[in-house]
């Protein structure tokens, strides 16, 4: 009897062992692959940012769906409060220039367009759908490509 006890606790033990070491080695793998992915994105960037902002802006969602010849309509709906950040930049390394080496005069040739950041941060209240029209990852979407929109709209209004 106590070498069949034993022999169980054993096997246990070795189980658990070897789950814990494979375990172990499977998050190994999986930091090494994050790592990897941000040393890639990391690349020399030369702009210079001629203007900050920050919007804040409540949006009010609304879509409805007509079903069976438009006896019923499902609607779904959503209040979402945007803050954003917007910063307008110029790339450095796109400017065009001459220089004079007898006057030592830098003369700038063109200067790029401006590069238009809009960093939104989403915060969604109030979410409401029925059954037969819910809420789907095209419809989040939609909401942050109209926010966006709307944001560069005010931006060059001012």
């Amino acid at each position: 009897m106590k070498k069949i006890a034993f022999g169980i606790i054993g096997t246990l033990l070795v189980l658990f062992g070897y789950r814990y070491f494979q375990n172990k080695n499977d998050d190994k793998a999986v930091l090494y692959e994050n790592s990897m992915l941000i040393q890639e994105q990391i690349k020399n960037v030369g702009k210079l940012i001629v203007t900050e902002g920050h919007f804040s802006e409540v949006f009010n969602y609304k879509n409805s769906k007509a079903l069976f010849s438009e006896f019923f309509i499902s609607e779904k709906r959503a209040l979402v409060v945007v803050n954003a950040d917007v910063t307008i930049a110029y790339d450095l390394n796109k400017i065009e220039y001459n220089v004079n080496e007898e006057t030592r005069t830098l003369q700038i040739v063109s200067i790029p367009k401006e590069e238009i950041s809009i960093y939104p941060d989403l915060e969604y209240y109030d979410i409401k759908a029925d059954y037969f029209n819910p809420f789907e990852a095209k419809d989040y979407n939609k909401i942050k490509e109209t926010v966006k929109k709307s944001l560069l709209k005010n931006i060059s209004v001012r």
